[in-house]
């Protein structure tokens, strides 16, 4: 079980930024609110649920604040294959942080 979940936490990523082909752009008004609620239930999600769940509902969400991180970096003039750090746990909230801040 924990081989699938190690699968599945490097494989969601890929995939998130892959999958992202539209040309939708969100400026950092718009990406702040995605990037915070959706970070936040992550983390309110893996206080409240039992274990295998948090882990799931954590592989959700971030499925989702990946692509919205695709769409802003596409925003500030960067490539979408910057995103490809988030496969990285520390990743997903360093680059997150970045994107929010950077004009």
């Amino acid at each position: 079980m924990i081989y699938l979940l190690v699968v599945l936490w490097i494989a969601f990523p890929i995939y998130a930024v892959y999958s992202e082909k539209s040309s939708v752009r969100l400026t950092r008004k718009e990406y702040a609110p995605w990037f915070l609620g959706l970070f936040g239930l992550v983390f309110v999600a893996g206080g409240l649920l039992t274990q295998g769940l948090a882990a799931a509902t954590a592989l959700v969400l971030n499925f989702f604040l990946i692509r919205k991180m695709v769409q802003r970096s596409r925003d500030i003039g960067w490539r979408k294959e910057i995103c490809y750090v988030c496969v990285f746990p520390i990743g997903i909230p360093v680059l997150g942080l970045v994107l929010l801040f950077k004009k």
